[in-house]
């Protein structure tokens, strides 16, 4: 498949999602964000990158945005409105996870992890997407990309994770999460020859300190 026609089908699948916006919902928020005196945006991880983002786009249209957390972020007031993003299931699952394991061997929690989830990741394709499925595109690459997801991701990582999480509080794992666009752009670089530039070095620098100090103990005196 050539760039162009993986750029097609990534459309295509944005083009999909957004048609199954709720109109009346998206018509509250427009006018709960046209209504409001200024916008606060909050979350956490990944869900901060995407509120903080929307805000950007709130404020390219004139409206007054802020990102909870900021320095330069004041506090909230009366016909402000809040819009908080999150992943609470995967907090949820690392927070289940690490009660799981200390009654459950890793072994078998990650057999019924994977069966579980291809199970309901099946259900939900099947009663969601039955019209797009279309298994003659099933190629190498995603049987490849497929196993890679079930063997390395669902299976040993899962593992690994298992085990750190039997010696070590699920906060302070939890930053680790952080590293993922690190090692998203050590991969670009190694494979596709996309050399960083020193802005994401610098950046690839903050987030390892960030990591540091969370995990830092200070010894007792």
């Amino acid at each position: 498949m050539s760039v162009r026609d993986r750029a097609v089908r990534i459309a295509e699948e944005i083009g999909a999602s957004v048609g199954r916006i709720d109109d009346d919902r998206a018509a509250e928020l427009v006018d709960a964000i046209d209504g409001a005196g200024r916008v606060f945006v909050a979350g956490a991880g990944r869900s901060r990158r995407s509120v903080e983002s929307f805000a950007i786009r709130l404020l390219h249209l004139g409206i007054a945005a802020h990102v909870v957390g900021e320095t330069t972020t004041g506090a909230l007031g009366p016909g402000d409105l809040l819009l908080v993003g999150s992943g609470f299931l995967l907090g949820v699952k690392i927070i289940y996870t690490k009660h799981a394991v200390r009654v459950v061997p890793p072994a078998r929690l990650i057999l019924w992890h994977d069966l579980v989830g291809v199970a309901l990741f099946s259900l939900t394709s099947l009663a969601l997407e039955s019209d797009r499925i279309d298994l003659g595109r099933f190629g190498v690459e995603a049987g490849l990309g497929l196993l890679y997801q079930g063997l390395v991701v669902a299976g040993f990582c899962f593992a690994v994770q298992s085990q750190l999480l039997k010696r070590h509080p699920a906060a302070r794992l939890s930053i680790f999460a952080f590293s993922t666009p690190i090692f998203g752009v050590l991969i670009a670089w190694g494979f596709r020859e996309a050399a960083p530039s020193p802005w994401l070095l610098l950046a690839a620098a903050a987030v390892a300190i960030g990591i540091a100090l969370v995990n830092w103990k200070p010894e007792p005196r």
